[in-house]
């Protein structure tokens, strides 16, 4: 279903309850609410009704009507979402809440500016709840419509934007901007992934009241840098920088209060924050045929030569901490690292479809030997 507003009900603030489902887009239907006449020459005549009506206690302006240009086959777009309309719903207690729809800020095509966020932005001011446009996608919510149209939080007390789409879909200019208004961010998808039904808010007479105010802490991740953030109760932990214990991990936060995630050099060192959930990694990291050790702290070791982790030994080439894998060869002997896991095999070993034998030491043996009671000869290759 599309979102929808509702009355507040008997409620003595004159409240207004809104509903987004956790999976739907947003008000997009077109046309109007009118309806058909004659005129004096007996002509039908199509009426179109007003943009601006009441709603029980509430006022509902569609902020973006136009009866002009809503004529598919006349006016054409290169998106259907052009023809969507964004909806100002005016409590009794002034409390607003806007309804953005599928609308974006494209005017001429796909040139961005000048288009329907541009000109609401002239007019539309302290919006207390936001549903965003588009699911959040590029193109919608720009920061300066965010700006212009979000009440500025005060005393404590912070306008909401709910986003009907995957938070990774959120440019980055749109979440910073989301960030320094001030505003509380809630996600219709994980709400659902969650278990809510829907995504309920109440416009109060002391601000914006929701049904998941309450959820405690949540991760938010993105497909780029900034690669996450996280929300206490929709409200953006950006205060949080450096080193962090979070939820028994440490996590390492940039300036901006985003998390990092991947390789992160920190000072003179490297580390491995989990791409899952930004925690630090310790111990062995491997990345495909690439093995890495993270010592106690996170930071990674780099060795040089032989080194012993355990009871089993690696080798290291370079100064990039990855430990060699393959055959090596030190001082006039072969020894062969597992490519599973960079540790120096012993006894039989399979490698490029042939059997060797390395010894107690790791070294390859050659020629007559005796194994396990029986004799082999091993080819000065080894096999």
């Amino acid at each position: 279903m599309a979102p929808m507003v509702t009355r507040g009900g008997a409620e003595s603030d004159g409240s207004v309850e809104g509903e987004l489902s956790g999976n739907e887009a947003g008000l997009d239907e077109e046309g109007g609410d009118g309806d058909e006449t004659e005129d004096v020459d007996g002509k039908r005549d199509l009426l179109t009704g007003c943009s601006i009506f009441a709603l029980g206690s509430a006022q509902i302006e569609i902020m973006n009507y136009d009866p002009v240009d809503t004529d598919y086959s006349t006016y054409r777009v290169p998106d259907a979402n052009r023809f969507s309309y964004a909806v100002l719903v005016t409590a009794a207690n002034g409390r607003k809440a806007f309804l953005a729809g599928d609308i974006d800020d494209y005017s001429q095509g796909w040139s961005l500016g000048g288009g329907d966020e541009t000109k609401i932005a002239q007019t539309l001011r302290n919006v207390d709840f936001l549903k965003m446009a588009h699911h959040g996608r590029q193109g919608s919510n720009t920061p300066s419509f965010l700006t212009a149209i979000m009440r500025p939080m005060a005393n404590g007390v912070r306008p909401v934007a709910v986003q009907t789409g995957s938070y990774r879909l959120l440019p980055e200019q749109t979440i910073q901007a989301l960030h320094r208004i001030g505003a509380k961010h809630f996600n219709a998808t994980s709400a659902s992934d969650n278990g809510y039904l829907a995504l309920v808010a109440t416009l109060g007479d002391s601000g914006v009241t929701t049904n998941v105010d309450h959820t405690g802490l949540l991760l938010q991740k993105r497909s780029s840098a900034p690669w996450a953030f996280y929300y206490l109760d929709g409200v953006p932990q950006i205060q949080r920088t450096g080193w962090q214990m979070v939820d028994g991990a440490w996590r390492y936060f940039e300036g901006d209060g985003s998390l990092a995630m991947g390789w992160r050099q920190v000072g003179s060192k490297n580390y491995y924050l989990r791409w899952s959930d930004g925690s630090m990694a310790t111990g062995w990291h491997h990345e495909g045929a690439k093995h890495y050790y993270l010592q106690s702290d996170g930071s990674l070791y780099v060795g040089k030569g032989w080194t012993k982790f355990g009871d089993r030994w690696f080798y290291y080439a370079d100064a990039s901490g990855a430990v060699k894998v393959g055959w090596l060869k030190e001082k006039g002997k072969w020894y062969y690292l597992s490519p599973d896991n960079g540790a120096m095999a012993t006894g039989w070993a399979k490698a490029d479809g042939a059997w060797y034998y390395l010894d107690g030491s790791g070294a390859m043996r050659t020629g007559w030997q005796k194994i396990g009671g029986k004799w082999y000869y091993l080819k000065g290759s080894g096999a």
